[in-house]
């Protein structure tokens, strides 16, 4: 079996790539010291370990797929997001290059790189790709993606949340363009780049998304519609009452060209997934449990409005 070495294993992407690759492929996933392994606490033949152990590794390593990433939302420092983002990447790279890692698979993403310090220190990784030549790396650049098992501070668990709560939502008019795209997706996705390794160059520029534009009010209109035929909520969509952000981009639709080619297909439209995720938090432990924790209130913070999530 070949050896792939996940980065944030612990995440909602590192996990859900896990949870589907173990079973063809030997999974060594690295975490940060203090992360909760809740997401994959039931799974077996997955090797875990912490960042600072990698060194350690006497395995030979055929993937690299780099999902640890910082978002900047938890109160963090500038400074912890570009450690996360930036300084931890180019450790992997380094790495990578040391042990003649067949290929890199880095995850990106396709916002306005002044849009937060998380978007900026992605952007300025990428940068450092060009020192790294003996390296295979793909760059896959994620639209928005969403899905059960997503943290609690991502926009559409946000939306979700607010409704369970029957919570008023404060937005913006919602007329941004976005490629919306279900974990599932995602994750066959990197399927088909991995079973088609071979076919990359030693550096490719590689877009995710569904391919196809849906506008924000839209989709949020389609999640609260969808949350009434499962349970009810008071909630009303203040559309409008928030500003946009300064660099908003408001028209992003990924060119999944590359991935159409080696066979991708997207296969969840909205309804679909949209379903799968409110149920999730309706019925599976979600925000309901969530909530009866006694440290979970002082997270309901105006920072999670944030219509920019990656």
């Amino acid at each position: 079996m070949k050896r792939i070495l996940i980065t944030g294993i612990s995440g909602f992407l590192g996990s859900h790539l896990a949870k589907k690759l173990k079973d063809s492929y030997k999974i060594i996933g690295v975490k940060r010291k203090n992360s909760n392994l809740w997401r994959i606490n039931q799974c077996s033949n997955i090797n875990i370990i912490d960042i600072d152990d990698i060194k350690y590794i006497n395995d030979d390593i055929d993937f690299i797929i780099h999902t640890a990433t910082n978002y900047g939302r938890n109160d963090n420092l500038i400074s912890e997001v570009i450690d996360s983002n930036l300084m931890l990447g180019i450790k992997i790279l380094e790495f990578a290059a040391k042990n003649k890692i067949k290929a890199f698979i880095n995850t990106n993403t396709l916002q306005n790189p002044l849009s937060s310090p998380y978007c900026l220190s992605k952007n300025q990784f990428q940068s450092y790709f060009k020192y790294f030549k003996n390296i295979k790396i793909i760059d896959v650049y994620i639209e928005h993606m969403y899905g059960p098992f997503d943290d609690k501070n991502k926009f559409i668990y946000y939306l979700i949340e607010q409704m369970i709560l029957n919570k008023d939502i404060e937005l913006s008019k919602g007329e941004q363009l976005r490629d919306f795209i279900y974990i599932d997706d995602v994750v066959s996705a990197f399927e088909v780049i991995l079973n088609n390794i071979n076919s990359f160059d030693t550096y490719t520029h590689c877009e995710l998304g569904s391919g196809k534009q849906t506008s924000l009010k839209d989709f949020i209109q389609l999640t609260l519609s969808i949350f009434n035929q499962q349970s009810h909520t008071k909630s009303k969509l203040l559309f409008g009452k928030r500003k946009y952000n300064d660099f908003e981009n408001m028209n992003i639709k990924a060119d999944i060209s590359i991935l159409q080619k080696l066979g991708f297909t997207p296969k969840i439209d909205h309804f679909t997934g949209i379903t799968k995720t409110i149920s999730y938090q309706l019925n599976r432990g979600g925000v309901k449990s969530y909530y009866n924790s006694s440290n979970a209130l002082h997270l309901i913070h105006h920072k999670y409005l944030n219509l920019l999530a990656a």
